[in-house]
């Protein structure tokens, strides 16, 4: 089988784009994997057939890849081109953890707050609700 490959060294949640000509089967696999893709051994990889150029895919861990594109079988090879672009991994959104304690107000269609003005308006309220209780068992 003939194959067009492109080993490269990506990070974790690097974005590897392949892109090509032609409907084809595209991979992306591990330098000890892509030894065993060669060798006719069972092997494990990312991708498969793909008929829209770019194929995307996000590294799961550092390391150096193989993107691999099959150029159709030995009875019916297929002429196909193709690159490869690695970008930068991706961000992760910014995650909240909310103190299950705080009473934070639903947001409406006309509301334009952020997550972090409800966090802390939360925050206040239960400062103010410690306030009340406090008052209350002084009066007591």
């Amino acid at each position: 089988m003939k194959i067009l490959q492109q080993p490269i060294k990506v990070k974790r949640n690097s974005r590897v784009n392949v892109y090509f000509n032609k409907p084809c089967a595209i991979f992306l696999m591990t330098e000890v994997n892509f030894k065993r893709y060669k060798d006719g051994a069972s092997f494990r990889r990312l991708g498969g057939e793909y008929k829209d150029s770019p194929a995307q895919f996000v590294a799961p861990y550092d390391g150096t890849w193989h993107a691999v594109i099959e150029k159709g079988s030995h009875f019916k090879p297929v002429s196909v081109e193709g690159r490869v672009e690695v970008l930068s991994p991706l961000l992760k959104e910014k995650t909240y953890f909310l103190d299950p304690d705080v009473d934070v107000p639903s947001r409406s269609n006309s509301s334009e707050e952020t997550l972090d003005e409800i966090a802390s308006s939360g925050k206040k309220k239960k400062n103010n609700n410690k306030a009340e209780e406090e008052e209350n068992d002084a009066d007591e």
